[in-house]
């Protein structure tokens, strides 16, 4: 039996320029101005031109899958 993780890995891959998805361990991240912090499952590398682009994709796709709670975006800066 699937977990639900696993259920959303499996939506989220198959959005046009999402590279990979890796579930992970559940982390508490420790936000920058107290309160409790967001809990995250999933790591998904995006590839997009520009990121007007990358903002459609996250926006309009991403958060639209079911089980899909919350969205942070980092953007890797090339050397």
């Amino acid at each position: 039996r699937k977990g639900k993780e696993e259920k959303v890995r499996e939506e989220i891959s198959k959005i046009d320029g999402v590279k990979q998805v890796h579930v992970i361990s559940r982390v508490l991240s420790k936000p920058a101005f107290g309160g409790e912090g967001l809990p995250y499952n999933l790591i998904v590398e995006v590839e997009a031109e520009d990121i007007r682009t990358l903002s459609r994709i996250i926006m309009n796709k991403v958060r639209e899958v079911d089980g899909v709670t919350g969205t942070m975006t980092m953007v890797v800066v090339p050397d």
